[in-house]
């Protein structure tokens, strides 16, 4: 596992990991501060999961419970007391991960876009 802290847009590090298996990488997970979107003083405190992922190969053996949980641990000891992440309604098995997990839903966003000319 490898674990890197970088400086942030707020008080707190972005912190993200990448684990390896026999040396191949097998997954990473990434937080970064609710301040790079906010600058409300509570954003400090919150740290938001840009990305989690597992190559298809390795998925459905734990990698991504374990990688979650570290980060989770990680991102505590950088200093934040919340943490927040999302998917979209149809990915049941995020959904089931996350909710395990501690998280639970809070808002649906509906998605918008534009073909720019």
């Amino acid at each position: 596992m490898e674990v890197q802290q970088t400086p942030g847009r707020g008080l707190l590090p972005d912190v993200s990991l990448k684990a390896h298996l026999d040396g191949k990488p097998i997954g990473e997970c990434v937080f970064i501060s609710a301040s790079a979107f906010s600058r409300r003083g509570g954003a400090q405190s919150w740290a938001l999961c840009n990305w989690l992922g597992i190559p298809d190969s390795h998925q459905g053996r734990g990698f991504g419970l374990y990688l979650l949980r570290r980060a989770l641990v990680e991102v505590r000891e950088a200093g934040y007391t919340n943490a927040a992440i999302s998917t979209a309604l149809d990915n049941y098995r995020a959904l089931l991960l996350y909710s395990n997990n501690g998280f639970h839903v809070v808002d649906t966003t509906r998605p918008f876009s534009r073909q720019l000319p």
